[in-house]
């Protein structure tokens, strides 16, 4: 089971590295094209365009609106533990509630391009849903840092998202495709906190002095570890009911094959083409509003630190190789699985045709076998009438 979590975090770090990296070099390209060649539109060009120009739109809007500072100190002044708590639910239920309108948002955008059909209208209800969500999610990362700060229960506030779907384990008896859904949403709700947690430590890292980060960082990665272990620990029970209620299964071939499945797309695709279709197909998540939050991430650690803008450049060039690295791996372990599988196909048909070739051998020798009986019992028929007819010549 974890080796499927820690498989499908790689594919969700890729399709959001993707977003960060190759799509503004993708956006420059088409505008140059697009300048350069207007006649020669194409519908991937102005899909590129487009994401870049909503990416870039809610960047400024979330900045200038400054979501997260204004949520993390009205929480920490006005909100007691109870009220975070509320909060925190009140924001993760709005979370699953307008991703599930992102997927079909996000859907309908593809088609109108591909279509050209009210490209503009979806293009700005896109960014509509683009910056909504990326403020819904800035509030819960705010949430999580007030009370990372403050120490409180952290592992309450976390264990309280999966409570239910805990309970419903234990009694609840599913299909095989039920069980790869659930395991596609824990993916997902693992990667967030994981996008949670690196959201809070960059920003602790860019505004607190080191003296400052040497009496914070203890407080910070007990509560991570607390986060991360407990996620792993509720993710372990959930399947192992699951197991329990489902005896039939053979667990570790299930999980292989869901991994195989989620590798699939890789498997002949380039390495820098866009996979986030088949993530939001398959998984809970959609890349866009994550995108937003790490280039406003990005763009304040560059101004609070007053960063070269070669350093920026560096920096940028090692997130294209680490997604590249990714990918790569990806489409290598794609690959290896594929070539086993058919290795494995292979030897069934040969094995097929060995037991096809040695029934076949088998029935000619019965037939043989029998043929032979058969001639015997003739000969030994034949040979007894004779000797019936030479017996009155020898009486005579």
């Amino acid at each position: 089971m974890q080796r499927l979590i820690l498989l499908g975090n790689a594919i969700c770090l890729d399709v959001l590295l993707y977003c960060f990296t190759v799509l503004p070099l993708r956006v420059a390209a088409s505008l140059f094209r697009l300048m350069r060649y207007p006649s020669r539109r194409s519908a991937t060009q102005i899909y590129a365009t487009i994401q870049g120009a909503i990416v870039l739109c809610a960047v400024i809007a979330v900045d200038q609106l400054d979501v997260s500072e204004t949520a993390y100190y009205f929480m920490r002044s006005q909100m007691n533990w109870a009220k975070l708590y509320s909060c925190f639910q009140l924001f993760s239920a709005l979370d699953i509630l307008v991703e599930q309108c992102g997927r079909r948002i996000t859907g309908s955008l593809v088609w109108s391009v591909l279509n050209r059909s009210q490209r503009l209208l979806m293009a700005i209800v896109t960014f509509i849903y683009v910056f909504a969500h990326a403020s819904i999610i800035l509030v819960q990362i705010a949430s999580v840092h007030v009370a990372l700060d403050q120490g409180s229960e952290l592992l309450s506030l976390m264990l309280s998202v999966q409570l239910v779907e805990l309970k419903a384990a234990m009694v609840t008896s599913m299909t095989r495709v039920q069980l790869f859904k659930t395991c596609l949403t824990d993916i997902a709700q693992q990667f967030r906190w994981l996008i949670i947690l690196f959201t809070i430590y960059v920003d602790k890292l860019s505004r607190y002095t080191p003296e400052k980060m040497k009496t914070s960082m203890p407080l910070f990665l007990q509560g991570a570890t607390v986060v991360l272990a407990g996620t792993m620990l509720i993710n372990c029970i959930k399947h192992a009911m699951y197991a329990l209620n489902n005896t039939t299964w053979d667990i570790k071939t299930l999980y292989r094959s869901f991994g195989t499945l989620l590798l699939q797309p890789f498997e002949a695709g380039k390495l820098i083409s866009d996979k986030s279709k088949h993530l939001s197909q398959h998984f809970d998540f959609v890349s866009l509003p994550y995108t937003v939050i790490a280039v406003r991430l990005f763009t304040i650690c560059v101004g609070r630190s007053s960063m070269p803008l070669f350093v920026g450049l560096g920096c940028f060039a090692a997130l294209c190789a680490f997604k590249f690295t990714i990918r790569f791996a990806l489409r290598s372990l794609s690959q290896s699985i594929a070539q086993r599988r058919a290795r494995q196909q292979n030897a069934l048909r040969r094995l097929s045709t060995t037991i096809s070739l040695v029934m076949g051998l088998n029935q000619a020798m019965k037939h043989k076998m029998d043929a032979d009986r058969d001639h015997g019992i003739l000969e030994e028929e034949t040979a007894s009438m004779v000797d019936v007819d030479e017996e009155p010549a020898h009486l005579d």
